[in-house]
């Protein structure tokens, strides 16, 4: 008795150890965004600014997934064409030497799809795919210049404020940006600067005519 015991314990574990064996799963689990930045053409309240937005994702974008970007309330995106957005992947963590992806209203193939609403902006892969550890930049505006010449549509916050972006879509990374708005951007000098006058006599014989009390040579 105590043998049969001992051996039906044994079958049970050795069944145990082997269904989670064979039912082992790999799992792929989302990841922080880094290096994120968003650099602005302008900072100032109620001011149009275009964006450049870049990051690093740690997963990497597969076919069909999708980033987005969404801004908070007191942003107006305006109308956004393709022709306003650059998006394009660098080789590398190292956000420099970008190449610049096809885009379209829908994607397709190769062809990323951007739709816009109010406060969002989505990126949408056909089939391409974005490897892991690859710096993604985003250009909005004017400064993108890929496929045509792009328009300034977003206009910042009314009043000064800290905003949140969020970067975030179906490929599962995700991060934050924080744009900073403030009353005016600008910066007003004022200088003196010491007068000097220059010049090259290039003959050694200057002709001053003739010579009078009340004319000054």
């Amino acid at each position: 008795k105590n043998f049969f015991t001992s051996f039906t314990s044994f079958i049970i574990i050795v069944a145990i150890v082997l269904g989670v064996s064979v039912t082992h799963v790999e799992l792929a689990f989302a990841a922080a965004l880094n290096t994120l930045s968003d650099t602005q053409s302008s900072v100032k309240v109620s001011t149009v600014s275009d964006h450049t937005i870049q990051f690093v994702t740690p997963t990497g974008v597969g076919a069909g997934q999708n980033i987005s970007i969404t801004f908070p309330a007191g942003w107006t995106m305006g109308a956004l064409a393709t022709t306003s957005i650059d998006f394009a992947t660098s080789t590398s963590a190292s956000c420099s030497g970008f190449t610049d992806a096809l885009i379209s209203n829908s994607a397709s193939g190769l062809t990323w799809g951007v739709s816009t609403t109010t406060s969002a902006i989505t990126i949408t892969s056909g089939t391409a795919v974005i490897p892991a550890n690859r710096c993604v930049q985003i250009e909005i505006g004017s400064n993108a210049t890929s496929q045509g010449t792009g328009s300034s549509t977003i206009v910042n916050p009314s009043s000064a404020t800290s905003s949140i972006i969020v970067i975030a879509g179906t490929f599962g990374d995700t991060g934050t940006i924080t744009a900073n708005i403030i009353t005016d951007d600008t910066v007003a000098m004022t200088g003196l600067v010491n007068q000097s006058l220059t010049f090259t006599i290039s003959t050694t014989t200057i002709y001053f005519g003739t010579l009078g009390s009340g004319a000054a040579k």
